[in-house]
């Protein structure tokens, strides 16, 4: 990694690299996933791209895509300080557990970012903050039922 064209697909599972020709002239590294693969996403809008700052680090919205990548939920992450433009990345390659609670979820997998932001707001499939300690399966059924309406089986 580290030279123009060269692409962080560790960032992202394999199968949702697109086009590893995609340049990109304005950067480093780039992971590329199409959209239709990542939930909450209406339709076929292009290439989503993720693009590191030039110390190698994500920004905050690419950490909230990688989030939402693996998870497959939304999080809107608040900086302590609001100069802070980069985070350290979203190492997990595989979701949390279904029956995990939303506070599990911070516990566990933001524990390295908890001296970096002031909060963690995780986001239903409509776009509205989660209130309370829901389980992780229903935030992700939201995405689902936002996306065709139902999550009763048929």
């Amino acid at each position: 990694m580290g030279g123009k064209g060269e692409f962080a697909t560790d960032r992202v599972p394999q199968e949702r690299v697109v086009d590893a020709d995609v340049g990109c002239e304005t950067c480093d590294d780039a992971t590329v996933a199409r959209d239709e693969e990542l939930p909450g996403r209406t339709g076929w809008s292009g290439i989503a791209r993720l693009q590191t700052e030039s110390n190698g680090m994500p920004t905050i919205a690419q950490v909230e895509e990688q989030i939402l990548v693996v998870e497959g939920f939304r999080v809107q992450l608040t900086p302590l300080a609001p100069k802070t433009k980069i985070l350290p990345s979203y190492d997990f390659t595989v979701m949390a557990p279904q029956r995990w609670r939303v506070s599990d979820w911070k516990t566990a997998r933001l524990a390295g970012y908890v001296a970096l932001l002031r909060q963690a707001v995780v986001q239903r499939g409509d776009g509205s903050a989660v209130k309370g300690d829901l389980q992780l399966g229903h935030i992700r059924d939201s995405y689902y039922a936002k996306q065709y309406g139902t999550t009763a089986a048929p």
